[in-house]
């Protein structure tokens, strides 16, 4: 659900990641209104039972957070912020603390810090 004014000022950007990996499981919405900072929200789905998948997945992202990093500070613009959301199957898995887009850390009791 997106309010009408960000609608009617061309302000919203759905962006295809072209990446195989993406489809069905990765959609990304960028919000840039007027006289604000860039936001992109990622919705994302990471398959429990398919660890290749998953790494797939974070290498996409990683990948796209780069490029805009990249350009906004070519452009000399502040950084987009992010914000994930979706269905990461109610937890983290211990090997997804690898990849740098999972920033919280997993302690032994395998709570996320």
């Amino acid at each position: 659900m997106v309010h009408k004014s960000l609608t009617s000022q061309n302000s919203l950007e759905l962006i295809d990641h072209n990446h195989p990996a993406a489809k069905s499981h990765l959609k990304t919405l960028r919000i840039k209104p007027p006289g604000s900072d860039c936001l992109t929200i990622w919705g994302v789905y990471l398959p429990s039972d398919d660890l290749h998948k998953r790494e797939e997945l974070y290498q996409v992202i990683q990948d796209a957070i780069s490029s805009e990093n990249d350009k906004a500070s070519h452009a000399d613009l502040p950084l987009p912020y992010n914000i994930m959301a979706g269905d990461m199957n109610a937890a983290l898995f211990k090997q997804d603390v690898l990849h740098s887009c999972a920033a919280p850390t997993l302690s032994p009791t395998g709570i996320l810090e």
